[in-house]
């Protein structure tokens, strides 16, 4: 006698995480914010057990890496983290993912932002909200205003 049991993939993906495999991020998929999680996530396959029984795709954090911060400045411009942000987005001299493009590093504008982001850890909306608050200062203000002043034509 056999006994059957139902259970949810997604239990699986975080409860049993040890015994899944996670396929690498797929680069023709581009990731997206997560307002829920705070999180920049894309959708991987995956697979369960020593058998690896296919699973539904599911919803990953990308890895703490520099693309980490070039995604999450991609979508702080584009509005999706701050709505309040997204009235500039058509009088920026550049879309938002300029930040993600491999010849973004050569430009002064997006990476004043990726380094002000990566010197503060800032890559989710909580620790951007955590460091507005400590921004009581002439010096950390200069940063945001800088670029702001950059990106967008007045």
């Amino acid at each position: 006698m056999q006994v059957l049991m139902m259970v949810d993939h997604e239990w699986l993906t975080r409860l049993a995480e040890s015994y899944c495999s996670f396929a690498p991020m797929d680069p023709e998929q581009a990731p997206r914010y997560d307002a829920v999680k705070d999180q920049i996530v894309t959708r991987v396959e995956v697979t369960f057990g020593p058998l690896n029984w296919p699973l539904k795709p599911v919803d990953r954090s990308i890895p703490n890496d520099i693309m980490l911060y070039r995604y999450f400045a991609q979508f702080l411009l584009a509005g999706e983290v701050v709505p309040m942000l997204a009235e500039y987005v058509p009088k920026m001299l550049a879309p938002p993912t300029t930040m993600v493009r491999s010849w973004a590093k050569l430009q002064k504008r997006t990476e004043t932002l990726l380094n002000a982001l990566v010197s503060k850890e800032i890559h989710t909306k909580a620790n951007l909200i955590a460091e507005w608050h400590k921004m009581r200062t002439i010096y950390s203000r200069s940063i945001w205003n800088g670029y702001l002043n950059h990106c967008i034509v007045k």
